[in-house]
């Protein structure tokens, strides 16, 4: 496999920085029950280093569904997924993470790698106010910009890991990709369509101009996706208040179970088409690694891709920087 040897690097520093921390049954908090396929790559990643542990993770929560019991009191190890929600834009997920942070001071609590953006620094000074009173908290940081960010400000340890979608085990990717392609198309831009978009000017012609394929939906669909998830949480948040929160599920509600899996298997078969991406997004970029295409980075707004590129990539046979 192409960059084989680079990314069991990757997965070793992985492995060495957070195996050591992790010393009881654990709980994951922030799990990915939304369409961003990216986010559900990290999910996955931490899913199948948790099998390389010797504790395990009993309990999984989205942010949107509310607590049936309080899991967390038995328990002596909180992690948070990684991802790129550390800062003051995602606002909901890091108002819940500083909750549990604030109310759960006598449990060990990690943050998975994060890519860390604040506009305004004065959130972070009062973020930090709450992190400094937490005895033993321990965040994971994508790159060195976030490294320098938050040991700025922040008491605890910080420590620099590469993205955990990296720990994705090799056959569960594989089962997904398309057999026996012949005609693969020469080129995607894989374009995002949300505020981190650094620029509308950069244009490929000749190659196909796509987002995640649970993003690239019309008008009407994206709304009837966006309705079925808001009354799924209301509907599952309702039966929770009525004592019957023993048919919700923590992680996706009332959806089905394998949800993860069909996104992931979507993202694969979208991508596996290509022999050469462009991509505005990091988990693009991962995912095209792991199907050993040639990838072009195109920074985001928040920079996550030069500077995970920087700290991690650059030896990675086939990875570049984009230049017009």
């Amino acid at each position: 496999m192409k960059n084989a040897n680079q990314i069991n690097a990757l997965q070793n520093i992985i492995i060495e920085t957070i195996t050591p921390l992790i010393n009881s049954d654990f709980a994951l908090l922030d799990v990915s029950d939304y369409n961003n396929i990216g986010d559900n790559l990290i999910w996955k990643g931490q899913l199948d280093f948790f099998n390389k542990l010797d504790f395990q993770c009993f309990y999984q929560h989205a942010i949107w569904y509310k607590v049936k019991h309080d899991f967390l009191k038995d328990i002596n190890t909180i992690l948070f997924q990684g991802g790129g929600n550390f800062g003051d834009i995602y606002k909901k997920n890091q108002e819940f993470r500083l909750k549990i942070i604030e109310n759960y001071k006598d449990k060990r609590i990690i943050v998975l790698p994060q890519s860390v953006y604040y506009k305004n620094i004065q959130n972070l000074k009062s973020d930090a106010e709450i992190m400094n009173q937490h005895p033993d908290l321990h965040i994971m940081v994508r790159d060195k910009d976030s490294f320098d960010l938050l040991n700025q400000y922040l008491e605890c340890k910080v420590y620099l890991v590469p993205d955990m979608a990296f720990c994705m085990d090799r056959s569960y990717i594989d089962k997904f990709r398309i057999k026996n392609l012949t005609n693969s198309k020469k080129g995607l831009y894989m374009k995002r369509k949300d505020s981190e978009l650094a620029s509308n000017e950069i244009q490929f012609s000749e190659f196909d101009v796509l987002d995640w394929p649970t993003f690239n939906y019309g008008r009407i669909k994206r709304s009837l996706v966006y309705r079925r998830e808001r009354y799924n949480r209301i509907l599952s948040n309702k039966l929770i208040d009525l004592g019957l929160g023993n048919i919700v599920d923590s992680r996706f509600g009332l959806k089905p179970y394998n949800q993860m899996n069909r996104y992931i298997k979507k993202g694969v078969r979208f991508m596996d088409k290509y022999q050469m991406v462009y991509t505005t997004r990091l988990h693009g970029l991962i995912l095209a690694i792991l199907l050993e295409k040639e990838v072009y980075i195109i920074d985001n707004k928040l920079h996550k891709l030069t500077r995970f590129y920087d700290q991690w990539l650059t030896d990675f046979e086939d990875v570049h920087i984009y230049k017009p």
